[in-house]
């Protein structure tokens, strides 16, 4: 169970700019969108498998308080961690527990 003081990790949120591209693609450069407050753990050796993760990628799981915000947190969002950005890549549905689970991943390297 997460508690409010487990949330040590400054996040910053970021999605791409709205630049229309042609046939409703979005292909601006990442901005910076919301922050927030949250944990980080790298992903077990058996999460890694679970999820079929490669060899070269850094998986860790996000834990992060439920809010409108992170509500619209997509698989196309960006997350910098202590510096590091991370590609969101699996977003969980809400649950009662007024936390979020988001997996993310970066490439070593």
């Amino acid at each position: 169970m997460t508690a409010p003081r487990d949330l040590d990790v400054f996040l910053q949120f970021r999605r791409r700019k709205a630049v229309d591209a042609g046939a409703g693609n979005n292909r601006g450069d990442y901005e910076d969108w919301f922050s927030c407050w949250g944990s980080y753990r790298d992903a077990s050796a058996r999460e890694r498998d679970a999820y079929g993760v490669a060899e070269d990628i850094v998986a860790g799981v996000l834990t992060v308080r439920e809010s409108s915000l992170i509500a619209l947190v997509t698989n196309a969002a960006r997350v910098v961690i202590g510096g590091a950005d991370h590609g969101v890549t699996s977003v969980p549905l809400a649950d009662r527990s007024g936390f979020r689970k988001l997996r993310v991943e970066r490439k070593m390297g």
